[in-house]
């Protein structure tokens, strides 16, 4: 669901440009992981912890900032589209439609959820 609601941020590149830079973003991030994956059960580590074996110290730590922001975009995202789809609903509902506070509110209550999820 959350990438078809998002494909509409990619809408004005067309179809097949689309179509391709979900391809292509799918391909990359999965050969990452999934090598650095096959590194971590190898050797019974965390993966992130394993990439040092390949790319040392200071490449490990460029992985996990490449994650921290691919984590970071992705919760946007999500955030944004479900900002939106409450936008129309509380706009119908109750005529309040404030896109930046909804985000806000949303993005706290992930927090607090994520916070007690332990």
């Amino acid at each position: 669901l959350a990438e078809i609601m998002t494909g509409s941020l990619i809408a004005p590149l067309g179809i097949r440009e689309g179509i391709a830079v979900i391809l292509a973003g799918h391909l990359i991030g999965t050969l990452i992981l999934a090598l650095v994956g096959i590194i971590g059960f190898r050797e019974k580590s965390p993966s992130l912890k394993s990439s040092r074996l390949s790319l040392g110290r200071y490449g490990s730590y460029i992985i996990s900032v490449f994650n921290i922001v691919q984590l970071v975009g992705w919760t946007a995202i999500m955030l944004i589209q479900c900002a939106r789809s409450l936008q129309s609903i509380t706009g119908k509902l109750f005529g309040f439609d404030n896109f930046t506070v909804l985000v806000i509110a949303i993005g706290i209550l992930v927090g607090i959820w994520a916070f007690n999820a332990h």
